[in-house]
């Protein structure tokens, strides 16, 4: 076993004795079989990256300062650098940032949290660069590179997805977002079925995969909602209606008004096309409530000319 797996091991052993938690109270907060840590801890297995996820969340200790104690490194300097390396990326020295980035890795800093760090520049280069200002293309090309770099063997030379692959995956929120950025880039520049078959991939490994509640909560409704929006551009209705049920239950559950909302538009809209005008009448007028009630004006209003506009139902 290598220095950095022993280190691994007497870090979380250490942390955990800092936090006066046994063996089996860390492996039940973690979700996590007791002898899981107990094979960590003896120095005989070395975690996967969602186990030690797992494990930090339960710790209350996030990977950064998790990788900050396992490799020494200065957050303080560390976190100037990086703040300098996201100013660049911002005003478009992407350049720069990326000779900054290098500069970072060979002080030695980050090591295995290198991916996680890349990740987040080229995810916010394409949110907030790219796809705000509506240059799909070069979205999707950051969205390839910055899966490159963080879920090895996702996309073939020709960037095709992996879609079987993503349903197997404990995906991170970012993970998620790039991927959920992906299809809605791949949807603007003409490849519905590539969108359509990310969303469904998503989908299955967020209700399959995902144990973090608080991860599922964030991003299972989202992922409802855009698989239902592309299985009815698709005109699979009935299919559509399906996933729908399944994301108001969930919606309701974890009380995600915007979702539910959005989710009532939808159904509303697949009843309309299966020829059941006065339900998908009521549901559309129950969507308008709920983002009025919300304070979505905003939703509310486009919500009601779209029905007006594509589906001939008046909306008051």
């Amino acid at each position: 076993m290598s220095d950095q797996n022993l280190n691994i091991s007497n870090l979380l052993k250490q942390l955990r004795s800092e936090k006066d938690l046994t063996q089996e109270q860390l492996a039940e907060k973690a979700h996590v079989h007791v002898k899981t840590i107990r094979r960590i801890e003896l120095e005989k297995s070395s975690p996967n990256v969602e186990t030690l996820r797992l494990i930090l969340h339960a710790l209350g200790i996030n990977e950064s300062e998790f990788y900050a104690q396992l490799y020494n490194i200065d957050m303080r300097q560390f976190n100037s650098d990086f703040d300098e390396i996201l100013d660049l990326n911002s005003t478009n020295n992407h350049q720069a940032a990326n000779i900054k980035l290098d500069e970072l890795k060979a002080k030695g800093y980050c090591n295995m949290a290198a991916p996680t760090i890349k990740q987040a520049i080229l995810f916010c280069d394409a949110v907030e660069l790219y796809y705000l200002h509506k240059n799909y293309v070069s979205c999707f090309e950051t969205c390839c590179e910055a899966l490159q770099v963080t879920i090895s063997n996702i996309l073939s030379e020709d960037k095709i997805v992996d879609y079987e692959k993503i349903t197997t995956l404990v995906l991170t929120i970012n993970e998620f977002r790039i991927l959920n950025i992906m299809a809605n880039a791949s949807e603007q520049i003409g490849h519905q079925r590539q969108a359509l078959e990310i969303s469904s991939a998503l989908l299955v490994s967020i209700e399959n995969n995902t144990i973090n509640y608080n991860i599922k909560k964030e991003v299972l409704p989202l992922a409802y909602t855009n698989f239902s929006h592309r299985l009815l551009n698709g005109k699979s209705y009935a299919e559509a209606l399906e996933v729908v049920e399944r994301g108001l239950e969930f919606s309701r559950n974890v009380k995600e008004f915007k979702f539910i909302g959005e989710l009532l538009c939808h159904k509303g809209t697949a009843l309309h096309f299966l020829g059941e005008d006065e339900q998908a009448s009521k549901l559309l007028h129950q969507a308008h409530d709920t983002f009025i009630k919300n304070g979505d004006t905003e939703y509310a209003d486009i919500m009601r000319e779209s029905a007006k506009q594509l589906l001939g139902i008046i909306v008051s």
